[in-house]
């Protein structure tokens, strides 16, 4: 049986990889970000995924469990801000001058 062991470390300077490395993640998340948005409600991270694979691993170069994080990601954080809204704001004030916004 193997054990794993997650640790947290705190870099003090970043090395011109991983700077990288993160900006294409950025832009990865942005990508499935606009996706999600296109749509107009929060989906499954499947189908973001299934959406957006292609394009991350081959345009941004990004590692298979990256390109899997951030369908994770943005799927997660589209759900959330969909339940924040479900909680505090009633959806007919949603609706202003016309225009419904992205959850309505």
């Amino acid at each position: 049986m193997q054990l794993t062991k997650t640790i947290i470390l705190k870099l003090d300077s970043l090395d011109n990889d991983l700077a990288e490395l993160l900006k294409a993640f950025s832009q990865g998340m942005n990508y499935a970000s606009q996706f999600v948005f296109d749509i107009g409600k929060p989906i499954g991270s499947g189908q973001i995924q299934k959406a957006t694979y292609r394009h991350l691993r081959n345009n941004l170069n990004l590692k298979s469990q990256m390109a899997c994080n951030v369908a994770r990601q943005v799927s997660g954080a589209y759900k959330t801000l969909q339940s924040q809204i479900d909680k505090k704001i009633p959806r007919r004030i949603l609706e202003i001058s016309g225009i419904q916004t992205l959850f309505t």
